[in-house]
This record gives C-alpha cells, sequence and structure tokens, in this order.
C-alpha cells in the first residue's frame, strides 16, 4: 500500500464510519476530515510515523511506513492502529462521549480512555489480533467499532461489547487488522439488555 493511498485510506474510513454512527453533527468534523494531514496537526495530536508490521497467514509479512503524521482523533472518532497505545480525554453530554481529544499522558484519568491494540503471536498461528480497552466512566458504555484489513481499503464494522467503568474489556479477532476506528459512545441503563450484549 503506498503512503498517498493509506493516508487517503484512514481518511476515508473516518469519514464513513461518521456516517455510519447517526450521529447529529455541525460541519466542523467534516472540515477537519477534509482538511490536509499537516494542517490537522497543528491543531489536534497526531502519531509520529512510525512502521506498522503484522503477521499474516502462512508466514507472510505485512509492513508499511506512513510518510506524514496522521490524527488520531477527527470529531468524536478515533483510530487505533496495531501495535499501538491511545488515550483519548472526553466529556459526558446528553448520555454520550464528547470533545474527545487524544493526549500523550494520561493527566486526568477520571475521562481518559484507553485503547491498546496489538498482535498476539502467542495466540493461534501467531496472526491474532487483541484489543484492550480501559473505561474510567461510571456506567454502562456501548459503542461502534470499525476495522481495516491489511489486505484492502475497506472498512469493515465489527463487533463491541459494552465497556463498564473501571473493569478492563477485552475484544479479540482470529485475523490481522491494520486499525480500528471506534465512535458512537453513548451509556446504555445497566438493567437493561444492551448492556450485557456485543453490537
Amino acid at each position: 500500500m503506498t503512503d498517498s493511498a493509506s493516508r487517503y485510506a484512514l481518511l476515508a474510513c473516518i469519514f464513513v464510519l461518521f456516517l455510519l454512527s447517526g450521529q447529529s453533527t455541525n460541519a466542523q468534523p467534516e472540515a477537519e476530515i477534509r482538511a490536509a494531514p499537516e494542517q490537522l496537526c497543528d491543531k489536534v495530536l497526531c502519531r509520529t510515523p512510525a512502521t506498522i508490521r503484522l503477521n499474516m497467514p502462512e508466514g507472510q509479512l505485512f509492513e508499511m511506513t506512513p510518510l506524514l503524521p496522521t490524527p488520531i482523533v477527527v470529531g468524536n472518532l478515533f483510530t487505533v492502529y496495531a501495535g499501538e497505545t491511545v488515550r483519548i480525554e472526553a466529556t459526558v453530554q446528553n448520555q454520550r462521549l464528547t470533545n474527545f481529544r487524544a493526549v500523550k499522558k494520561v493527566i486526568d484519568p477520571q475521562r481518559t480512555l484507553i485503547f491498546y491494540f496489538k498482535q498476539e503471536p502467542g495466540i493461534g498461528d501467531g496472526t491474532e489480533m487483541i484489543l484492550q480497552v480501559q473505561s474510567p466512566f461510571a456506567g454502562v458504555l456501548k459503542y461502534r467499532l470499525g476495522m481495516m484489513l491489511p489486505t484492502g481499503d475497506a472498512l469493515f464494522q465489527t463487533s463491541a461489547c459494552p465497556l463498564h467503568g473501571g473493569i478492563t474489556a477485552y475484544e479479540h479477532w482470529r485475523h490481522p487488522i491494520f486499525q480500528i476506528v471506534a465512535a458512537d459512545f453513548r451509556f446504555v441503563d445497566p438493567d437493561s439488555d444492551a448492556a450485557t450484549t456485543c453490537e
């Protein structure tokens, strides 16, 4: 995958998931998405380019190094690359998480989500993926996840289980994933079926 193609795929994925999340919004996130990554990185925390390596089936290796920094948060969405930990500050408004902001380190633990995404060589054939999520927010949070495979530029919806404040949650996939996109964080009634079902 070329750098220009990978950068386009990242921004396109964010925009598609934003539309699928069904959230009402203003023009700011779309304007940010359409802006050049260099302009975005003047305003928000961007990841420093680093080589992403994934073990693929049958001993193959996926490797890609972006040439430019890319934003972690765009609007109320954020991305996590394979091998990366992201820390996202958020505020609660109308039973939703909003005002996302990526930070280099946890400054306010009471409002910082932590997503750690990695390939686990000790599981199966060494290509499987683990997502570890920590939420400090009291109550039960549902959210949506999209995934991009290393074999193409398409975004696929994948399951995400509810987050319970103070309890580390895990997601597991039996195949390589290049990046995930998280969006649509909203609180649900702890006594409802939604609080115990993945989507």
